[in-house]
């Protein structure tokens, strides 16, 4: 009976820690100017740019996310808008209009004219 219980402790352990840990990552923030290689971009080997542009609201949260200008088009600019939402900036400073820029380079790609 005790190794019964040993199985249903670990059992709901488990699950207790996957909810922890799938609840602390929905409310964790980025540092602002980190951005995530978009996958489909990874796998084509695409490099790009991305210039955004966005408002920090009095509670250090971006908002009025609009991309400026993306090369290759369509390939950056979602993750780019994902990204930049999940930034967190100090409280009490709101801040309108700022311009960001984004490079994705990736490392080993050998380029030629």
């Amino acid at each position: 009976m005790s190794q019964l219980r040993f199985i249903v402790f670990k059992k709901i352990m488990l699950i207790l820690v996957l909810m922890m840990s799938g609840c602390s990552s929905m409310y964790s923030h980025k540092k602002p100017g980190t951005y995530t290689y978009p996958s489909r971009a990874w796998a084509l080997n695409v490099d790009g740019d991305v210039s955004v542009s966005f408002d920090v609201d009095s509670r250090g949260k971006t908002e009025n996310i609009h991309i400026l200008s993306e090369h290759p088009e369509y390939l950056f600019s979602r993750g780019v808008i994902n990204d930049v939402s999940e930034w967190k900036f100090p409280a009490g400073h709101p801040q309108h209009h700022l311009i960001y820029h984004a490079s994705f380079r990736k490392p080993g790609i050998k380029y030629t004219n």
